[in-house]
Formats: structure tokens, C-alpha cells, sequence
């Protein structure tokens, strides 16, 4: 948050730390469609693809 008031500091740049967690209740699923259900998850998730890719942002400011 510094650095988006123009304040110098040694934290990263970058987002970081960031997980997600996926609860699926799936008994008879094969390890195998598991493992096809992360990677389609993995690869087709927009929020994902947001932090994974660079994104370029916009921010307007108007006043009131």
C-alpha cells in the first residue's frame, strides 16, 4: 500500500501470497478427472489468469 502513495520501501513490488482454496466433495471421482479439473481450473480461472499475466490497470479519479 506504500507504494501506491508514493512512499519508498523495501516490500515487493508484486502481489505475493496468494492462495485459494477449493473445497469439492467429488467420492467418486478418479485421481484422474481430479487432476483434469485443477489443470482446466488452473488455466481457464480469470482471476487467476489477472495475477498470472501482466494486466495493464486503469485508475480514474473524479472528484465530487
Amino acid at each position: 500500500m506504500t507504494r501506491f502513495v508514493n512512499i519508498d520501501t523495501e516490500e515487493s513490488a508484486l502481489p505475493y501470497n496468494i492462495e485459494a482454496r477449493v473445497s469439492l466433495e467429488a467420492d467418486e471421482a478418479t485421481a484422474g478427472q481430479l487432476a483434469q479439473l485443477h489443470r482446466y481450473a488452473s488455466e481457464g480461472c480469470p482471476l487467476t489468469n489477472l495475477v498470472r499475466t501482466a494486466t495493464p490497470v486503469t485508475v480514474l479519479v473524479e472528484s465530487v
